[in-house]
């Protein structure tokens, strides 16, 4: 069935396109002809919509345009992988994060009490971090099948039998997993598909609304008629369609979501499920501008179907965004660290804070240097493996 939803999928997309031109523009085009011309041209459909010639030559241009993009964004979403785990030794012998750092990172998301006193120092902490996410008894999240450890946001798909990166969903009509890769390919497929029909309907509006006319001539309905009916119908349910999930996905990217987040962590029914989840999302959500940059590239990019993403800058695995500055967060002993929770009392309050960069304890400064060390070894083994 693989092969199945997308030749569905094409074959939609060729009977709008079929009837919209032979049934639509040629009459236009042929009305034309015959007004500009003395000579008796073939039957021309005497209920098209009459248009001039710059109406005409605007929409034929400007639709197949879109036409064009909308084709090319859907073969690159079709094509293109999501992205998988880099084949680097990082990822299938271990991570270089320093225990003491991740103690704390485990202490903030198993207490759901969690208030930090200053929400930016939390993010930078959390974005300094390779990997953040954990599974339910904190430990990294370690895939079985692939034999790896799952970077940030990266799921294994079942139907793909691989790890995606940034995995969004599997969709059946691309017959394709849509994440970190291809997810922008994705959405402009979504697009220009709403761009397209909504040329269809605007300009086809006219000859649809003839179709409920007396049918006097039975080889015009079945010839012109009933194409034009069924695309036009088919062409509404679509849009309807594609508007609401165009606009949930608009929706995902402004907020820095997958689909999966939004489902499985940010609506799960845990609250502890939650509240690591929004500890966690700290570290890739960077305001709403940003979150769509992220997606889309710099503005001259965002609407042509190329990569917004630079292999050498981000791999997929959320590890570039780390940095090696002194970020540091203090937990009281009494904190989760111990207990594994908290019952939000303000000895169980936990204290986030910049550590000062010029603290004269020679031995703190000589531990975060070994920890920037780690890192630096930590992105060399990711970048070469």
């Amino acid at each position: 069935m693989g092969g199945f939803y997308p030749a569905v999928n094409f074959f939609v997309v060729l009977l709008v396109y079929f009837v919209f031109i032979y049934n639509n523009i040629l009459p236009q085009m042929k009305l034309l002809q015959q007004f500009h011309s003395s000579n008796e041209v073939e039957y021309i459909d005497p209920f098209v919509r009459k248009a001039s010639v710059a109406e005409v030559v605007l929409v034929i241009v400007s639709f197949h345009t879109l036409f064009l993009l909308f084709l090319v964004s859907l073969i690159r979403a079709m094509f293109t992988s999501a992205g998988t785990v880099p084949p680097a030794k990082v990822w299938t012998q271990g991570f270089f994060i320093e225990p003491r750092i991740d103690a704390k990172l485990v202490a903030i998301l198993s207490n759901p009490h969690y208030a930090a006193r200053n929400a930016s120092v939390l993010k930078d902490f959390m974005a300094s971090i390779p990997v953040v996410e954990r599974k339910h008894n904190r430990q990294l999240r370690w895939c079985v099948k692939c034999g790896v450890f799952k970077p940030d946001r990266c799921h294994h798909c079942r139907h793909c039998d691989t790890c995606v990166l940034r995995m969004d969903h599997h969709c059946p009509w691309l017959s394709n997993c849509v994440g970190f890769h291809n997810y922008k390919f994705f959405l402009l497929t979504l697009f220009y598909a709403l761009a397209c029909l909504l040329f269809v309907l605007v300009d086809m509006f006219w000859r649809f609304y003839h179709c409920f006319r007396p049918i006097i001539d039975f080889e015009t309905f079945i010839q012109l008629d009933l194409p034009i009916a069924i695309a036009y119908i088919l062409c509404s349910v679509l849009t309807g369609a594609l508007v609401f999930f165009f606009g949930f996905h608009m929706f995902l990217v402004l907020n820095a979501m997958t689909t999966i987040e939004l489902k499985e962590k940010k609506r799960a029914k845990n609250d502890l499920v939650r509240h690591a989840w929004a500890m966690i999302h700290l570290k890739f959500d960077n305001g709403q501008y940003r979150n769509f940059v992220h997606i889309f590239g710099e503005p001259w990019m965002w609407f042509f179907p190329i990569s917004p993403h630079s292999p050498d800058e981000d791999d997929g695995t959320y590890t570039s965004q780390c940095y090696s500055a002194k970020i540091d967060i203090t937990v009281d002993s009494n904190s989760a660290v111990a207990g594994g929770g908290g019952d939000g009392s303000s000895n169980n309050r936990v204290r986030a804070e910049h550590t000062d960069k010029t603290r004269t304890d020679s031995e703190s400064i000589q531990h975060e240097n070994g920890f920037s060390e780690k890192k630096k070894k930590f992105y060399r083994l990711a970048a070469h493996g």
